[in-house]
């Protein structure tokens, strides 16, 4: 028997339940219950399984979201299970879930990022990033957008994005220079004679990813 037309509803587990006319001018059709004794005429409204399968806009069962496709890098895999870096909501058993990059968890992705208001700007390859956070004033916003001032980078799909003033030098010298570090406090390297690092040497790199300098 082929269905054309279903009516369904959620039995709670992996399957779907539906009714359909057996027999009759209506059969193969949709009917309402077992006890529509009109819409199939001759025939006889039966009720039916058939398990849920992935792509067709249903979370049910082992599902962690169902976005209505089998589409990788869309959020929801071709597996219906959500991908990293992504949030899928609104999905149950008679709705598809939409999927939407997620800021701040510290994977840079740079597609899949909606256009709304207050979602991430972190696709974006000029003024994207993620920091791990959605603080604002650490470089990287809470709508993931670099900050005025600031540069970032090193973001990718499974390392988060390091950020820094841009105005970072406030003081070079013969015998010593100063950067701000990660966490917005000055350090400084050179000479250990003169007191302003600790041995061994600090180097322009170390200070950038946050060593301590003594003062």
């Amino acid at each position: 028997i082929i269905v054309f037309v279903i009516q369904c509803c959620f039995t709670g587990n992996l399957a779907l339940k539906y009714y359909y006319c057996n027999g009759g001018p209506s059969d193969g059709l949709s009917c309402s219950n077992v006890v529509d004794f009109t819409t199939c005429g001759s025939g006889v409204c039966i009720e039916d399984v058939f398990p849920d399968v992935c792509g067709d806009g249903y979370r049910t069962g082992s599902e962690t979201c169902d976005d209505g496709n089998l589409v990788n890098g869309d959020g929801c895999s071709s597996t219906c299970q959500t991908e990293t870096g992504w949030l899928c909501t609104g999905g149950s058993a008679t709705s598809a879930d939409t999927c939407a990059v997620v800021c701040g968890d510290g994977i840079r992705l740079s597609s899949g990022c909606c256009t709304r208001t207050g979602c991430s700007e972190e696709c974006s390859s000029v003024r994207g990033c993620d920091d791990g956070n959605t603080d604002n004033g650490d470089g990287c916003s809470s709508t993931c957008a670099v900050e005025t001032g600031f540069s970032c980078w090193g973001g990718s799909a499974t390392t988060p994005d390091l950020c820094l003033c841009t105005r970072s030098r406030v003081s070079a010298g013969y015998r010593h220079s100063c950067a701000i570090g990660t966490d917005r406090r000055p350090v400084c390297w050179g000479d250990p004679a003169h007191g302003k690092t600790s041995a061994p040497q600090v180097t322009p790199a170390q200070a950038a990813e946050g060593s301590r300098a003594t003062f």
